[in-house]
């Protein structure tokens, strides 16, 4: 699976399992196809990324315009979010589960994270409400 399909589908996730979560909440998902994924790697490459999910997940914020550019009608111009929970979403696609890790316990010192690592420290997750509704599959 790739990033954009686990995107729309661990929204729809998100919207099945909304209510455990607080009004306002930000997410980075990524995907990887291994049994690990790069921490170190992700913050080369988008160093952005996690240091804007520290700035949601505290009091200084991230104010956000969303693009002109984009074809699609926005929902509004701008936004801005601060105190809000933030995680790093990693989906495992070899083992079909993902792990929702919250920005202040997202390794520092590690050069990447294991499938079995994330398991010993985060609840793993899958997608299954998700495929289950899609095709009204409901366990008796």
């Amino acid at each position: 699976m790739i990033e954009s399909q686990f995107q729309t589908k661990f929204m729809h996730w998100f919207l099945l399992h909304k209510h455990y979560y607080a009004d306002q909440v930000v997410f980075e998902p990524k995907v990887t196809k291994t049994g690990t994924f790069n921490i170190r790697q992700w913050r080369k490459k988008q160093p952005l990324q996690y240091v804007r999910l520290k700035d949601a997940a505290g009091p200084k914020g991230v104010f956000w315009k969303i693009s002109d550019a984009d074809i699609r009608v926005k929902p509004w111009d701008c936004f801005f979010m601060s105190n809000a929970p933030s995680y790093l979403v990693i989906w495992f696609d070899k083992y079909k589960e993902f792990f929702l890790i919250p920005v202040a316990e997202i390794p520092t010192r590690r050069i990447s994270v294991s499938y079995k690592y994330c398991k010993e420290h985060w609840e793993a997750f899958t997608l299954l409400p998700v495929i289950k509704k899609k095709y009204k599959i409901y366990e008796k």
